[in-house]
């Protein structure tokens, strides 16, 4: 017997350009303070700690980021300068953070 057709609305459909093996990066509610996060573990501040990780790979410096320009990313925060940093990181994250397993913070220049 022949397969049966899938229709087409049950196929998903990506913008160009969309990897769905990357991660995703979204704007983040407000963490409230800092202090008040979980050390480790999901909802803690990511590999970055409070420093921007745009910042730091666009222009080698440890700038801290606010609160105001959060984004979760692998269930970790990471703050931001700016609201335009925070497109970026949202637009591409994995241009600045990396996820995989035991990975750190890249040391500036």
């Amino acid at each position: 017997a022949a397969p049966e057709a899938v229709p087409e609305a049950a196929v998903p459909m990506f913008e160009p350009g969309f990897n769905p093996f990357l991660p995703v990066a979204a704007r983040a509610d407000d963490p409230g303070a800092l202090e008040e996060l979980p050390p480790t573990g999901p909802g803690s501040l990511g590999q970055f700690g409070r420093y921007s990780p745009v910042a730091l790979v666009q222009h080698g410096r440890l700038v801290p980021g606010a609160t105001e320009f959060a984004a979760t990313l692998g269930g970790r925060l990471y703050l931001c300068v700016s609201e335009a940093e925070l497109e970026l990181l949202l637009a591409r994250p994995a241009a600045f953070v990396d996820l995989r397993e035991g990975a750190s913070a890249p040391t500036p220049p």
